[in-house]
């Protein structure tokens, strides 16, 4: 496992965050802050990261990533699995091989951004001898057994599990007598950060967002800006070309155009089905960031004022 970041020897690095859901407008005051801090674009959205999508994912055109360094986007092929542990260990190696003074992290993937400022559940190797004795126990005593162990040590995880999932029950055994620890007090420990890639006292967390109908309005022009581009035809290649069970083509906007090319909704209906499905995802997006207090929130209209208290933020904590 690597080490914390807040090991690297430069106690003022700075990390400033622009979340925020889709449509809010997060991409356009990245580049005016990014230069202005002097700080790479790192990508923060989950489906940017991949090849051959660029018309639905909203990906920062070539030429406005000539304009400044962007990073962590258009590089994973779309038949890849990549998971969030996966997207840690890629900011990780890119900050410790750069290492840069300042970074803005842009983009609206709310368990992305998670991973990085609060760490995730540690991938925990059961070592030989844990397997063998849990073997033998389950021998002994049977499975009945290990469930009304763990139900008595952590009632709190217990209960979350059902005791017919035999899979889950043994690992959570497992963890806990390989860390000496109960699942529930390994979640605490995450959850104060134990875990976190970056530090707390080097980040600032910025959000945009708008109301309702600003929001749909953004999102209806988005849409059609998408479908006059050739969205429609993007899809249909990265289907010849084979990619048609890629997670990235079950995303938002993907699914529908995919849906349309198979025959199950008419062309009539694709616009609208694109932007209803696109504000959803914007409701899962703002309860997921709602639960997060750190974020200071800037309307639509306000990024002037986003881009002052991120300098402000930036003299401040380097001074």
């Amino acid at each position: 496992m690597k080490k914390s970041l807040e090991d690297v020897s430069n106690p003022h690095r700075q990390y400033v965050f622009i979340v925020g859901p889709t449509a809010s407008g997060k991409s356009a005051v990245a580049l005016p802050l990014a230069q202005k801090l002097s700080a790479p674009i790192i990508n923060t959205d989950s489906i940017q990261i991949y090849k051959d999508i660029n018309i639905g994912s909203a990906k920062p055109s070539y030429a406005e990533m000539k304009l400044h360094p962007h990073y962590l986007f258009d590089f994973v092929d779309l038949n890849t699995t990549y998971t969030a542990a996966d997207y840690v260990t890629s900011v990780q190696d890119l900050l410790w091989k750069e290492n840069f003074d300042k970074a803005l992290f842009v983009g609206g993937s709310g368990f992305y951004i998670q991973a990085l400022q609060k760490g995730m559940f540690p991938n925990v190797k059961t070592p030989l001898e844990v397997k063998t004795e849990l073997e033998a126990w389950i021998d002994r005593e049977g499975f009945q057994s290990l469930w009304d162990w763990l139900k008595q040590v952590d009632p709190t995880a217990a209960n979350k599990l059902s005791p017919n999932d035999h899979y889950r029950v043994r690992r959570a055994v497992e963890i806990m007598k390989t860390q000496d620890l109960t699942l529930t007090q390994l979640r605490e420990e995450v959850a104060t950060g134990k875990y976190a890639p970056l530090p707390p006292h080097q980040r600032l967390n910025l959000g945009l967002r708008a109301d309702k109908d600003q929001l749909r309005e953004r999102v209806r022009v988005r849409t059609q800006k998408m479908l006059d581009l050739g969205f429609v035809g993007e899809v249909e290649h990265l289907i010849q070309e084979g990619y048609e069970h890629s997670s990235a083509l079950q995303s938002v906007g993907y699914k529908e155009v995919q849906m349309f090319l198979g025959g199950e909704i008419a062309k009539q209906d694709l616009f609208e089905r694109i932007v209803t499905s696109t504000m959803q995802l914007i409701k899962k997006q703002m309860t997921w960031f709602s639960r997060d207090p750190s974020i200071e929130w800037f309307e639509l209209g306000c990024e002037q004022e986003l881009i002052e208290r991120a300098m402000t933020w930036s003299k401040g904590t380097s001074s």
